[in-house]
């Protein structure tokens, strides 16, 4: 392990940075998509690939590495928002797009996710699923398999509904009347886009496909029984046999979710729990059509695994990442293991991802993010031994400083142990501080240490920021997240508001100026908090977030999608007295606390109505200092730079005017 010398390969300023207003230089720098978003080298590392923010909204460019005055390759489609990017060949970059269509049919609004392959040499497109048994699908397909050894194709997998293509009368009769969904994968060449199906079923749900492209495994479900089975490709032949786990004496269907096989199929690593709590990563060995032997083999022990790492040239598993204050990686093989290993001894207060790689593996694209370090990216050629910076999400003004986030722990009234992130400003740190109580969205997700532009801007205003993992909170184990079902407007709320009271009892901040901020579930605590606790929270301000409980079920059907996470989370849709009596829609009074709320026009998330409808009603009970502001074109994660300023802007001024 060695701390490596950075120096300046490449600032990447292709465009210059548009028209600061210096009006608050923090809106300048916070107030924005990041600069540059997923740098990722190309396998024969001449290139890097990487999302800019141009205009307040992302295009794709791609560099040379090798001839600094070759012209940046650039691309975006139509008003289509460019979201992922990852090279499957040394001039083949796959990308995906979304936009949003209205049904008139259905009365809603849908996001459409498209995938295309871009040539870097001509900048030409090539789409692999522009016929019409796909153009109305909502999500976009999944690469399953890059076949490192055959540079003309990649696997991919998708869905359609059999007879979406048809034409004639007859045709469209029967497809109504059968409406069957079929899971399908595909050979897709990388040159012309053409694709080959070579795998379709309707009672399926996953594959798992190796670096030869061979469906190994996928899961099929039996309605009748409703039960799933993972169906396992037997070695040497072309049969699909159910796999079965061997546990002690006992023999039963293996319906574990499935990460990898070994490239000789001898070995499954799959997700499983430690004692039926933490999420872990398992490996066990196959016998015929029986696991057994099975082992944990990622060493985690408080905090579930977070996701698995994967080689970026031919997406075989290689280590695992488990989330603490940062994700901590740890890698099977010994290349990926000095690179992070040099990485983290040179940036030992952050999280570091290696993003991509050549396909030697000697040179490696890490981003590097945390309290101190505005989302950085840089280049390692270990054979070198040198560290070249690329960019920054978020470029600094010389004078910035950025705050240091801290843990704060406490426990709730039932006497659960709970954490949380305080943040404090940089001014007067002895006096007891305004405070921002910065809720997080889900409520299957949590706050880490990582750089937030939120965070980072509220703390640059002169406010502390409290950022609570409240139980429900995902990463901390099964009985920590389950304990947050059927919480909403109770045990969750609570974990927040006795989060707030700790800080007042610790003298950190003053009770009197108080305001909670957030977006989707964390716009539903803000809103909840300031109807049902005025007096502890001064104010609150919602981006995108549910003020009627009852009508996301509805929702959720509306856009195709599967009720069962709400009925887990919010509880049974049936008990419309108990949702009401939890919606801040019908608890607002003449009492409640100043509200800002923000939203956009095409959130397909949480609709837009339900900030507009709350709006409403606290205009009916006299408030005239709410404001509702609906963000023309925007969507539920606040994808446009300008959006970002809006939300910024506007909740500052409400915040200062309130506390």
């Amino acid at each position: 392990m060695k701390t490596l010398i950075t120096s300046v390969l490449l600032i990447i300023t292709l465009f210059s940075l548009a028209n600061l207003s210096h009006a608050n230089p923090h809106l300048d720098t916070f107030g924005r998509l990041p600069f540059v978003k997923d740098i990722q080298l190309s396998p024969d590392g001449k290139h890097i690939a990487y999302l800019r923010e141009v205009n307040h909204e992302y295009i794709v460019v791609v560099q040379s590495l090798v001839n600094p005055k070759q012209q940046p390759r650039t691309l975006k489609i139509s008003d289509n928002r460019m979201r992922d990017i990852n090279w499957v060949g040394d001039k083949k970059l796959l990308f995906t797009s979304s936009g949003t269509l209205y049904s008139g049919g259905d009365f809603e609004t849908f996001t459409l996710y498209r995938t295309g392959i871009m040539d870097i040499d001509d900048g030409s497109v090539v789409w692999p699923f522009d016929s019409a048994k796909f153009k109305y699908n909502v999500s976009g397909p999944k690469l399953e398999s890059k076949m490192s050894k055959d540079t003309s194709h990649i696997i991919m997998s998708y869905y359609y509904r059999l007879g979406a293509d048809a034409t004639s009368s007859e045709q469209k009769r029967t497809a109504r009347k059968e409406r069957k969904l079929m899971n399908a994968v595909f050979k897709i060449n990388i040159e012309d886009g053409s694709r080959d199906r070579v795998f379709s079923k309707s009672d399926i749900m996953d594959f798992t496909v190796d670096d030869q492209g061979d469906i190994v495994m996928y899961k099929k479900y039996d309605k009748r029984s409703d039960t799933s089975m993972n169906m396992y490709l037997v070695p040497n032949t072309n049969d699909y046999e159910a796999l079965y786990i061997k546990e002690g004496e006992e023999l039963s269907l293996f319906d574990y979710s499935v990460i990898k096989l070994s490239p000789n199929r001898k070995a499954i690593y799959y997700y499983g729990l430690k004692d039926d709590d933490i999420g872990v990563l398992l490996e066990g060995r196959i016998e015929g059509n029986k696991v057994v032997e099975s082992k944990i083999i990622s060493e985690n022990q408080i905090y579930d695994l977070d996701y698995i790492l994967v080689d970026y040239n031919t997406t075989e598993l290689i280590g695992y990442d488990v989330e603490r204050d940062y994700n901590e990686a740890s890698f099977f093989d010994v290349t990926h293991a000095q690179a992070y290993a040099d990485l983290v001894a040179t940036f030992p207060d952050a999280e570091v991802n290696i993003n991509s790689s050549n396909r030697e593996n000697t040179k490696f694209v890490a981003s590097i993010t945390g309290d101190q370090n505005p989302e950085e990216y840089f280049l390692y050629d270990t054979q070198e031994g040198s560290l070249a910076f690329l960019g920054s999400g978020f470029p600094l003004p010389q004078d910035a400083q950025l705050q240091k986030v801290r843990r704060h722990t406490y426990k709730a009234s039932d006497d659960l142990p709970l954490f949380a992130y305080l943040t404090l400003p940089k001014a007067n740190e002895a006096k007891k501080h305004k405070l921002i109580v910065l809720v997080h969205g889900g409520p299957a997700s949590r706050d880490s240490k990582i750089f937030s532009w939120e965070r980072q801007f509220f703390a640059a205003m002169g406010y502390a920021v409290f950022q609570p993992n409240f139980r429900g909170s995902e990463g901390f184990g099964r009985a920590f997240k389950e304990a947050g079902y059927g919480e909403w407007g109770k045990r969750m709320q609570s974990d927040i508001d006795e989060g707030v009271d700790s800080l007042i009892a610790a003298g950190i901040v003053d009770p009197k100026h108080v305001c909670i901020v957030g977006a989707s579930y964390g716009g539903y605590a803000a809103m909840y908090a300031a109807t049902a606790k005025p007096d502890m929270y001064q104010c609150a301000v919602s981006f995108g977030g549910i003020s009627e409980l009852s009508n996301i079920f509805y929702h959720e059907e509306q856009q195709k999608n599967t009720i069962s996470y709400w009925t887990n989370s919010i509880g049974e849709r049936s008990a419309l007295e108990e949702l009401k009596k939890h919606s801040p829609l019908f608890m607002a009074t003449e009492k409640t606390s100043p509200i800002l709320l923000l939203h956009g026009s095409e959130d397909t998330v949480v609709p837009s109505f339900q900030s507009d409808k709350m709006h409403k009603r606290l205009i009916e009970l006299g408030h005239k200092d709410t404001q509702y502001i609906e963000i023309e074109g925007e969507d539920h994660w606040m994808s446009s730079g300008n959006s970002r300023r809006i939300y910024l802007e506007n909740a500052i001024r409400f915040i200062e005017k309130n506390i």
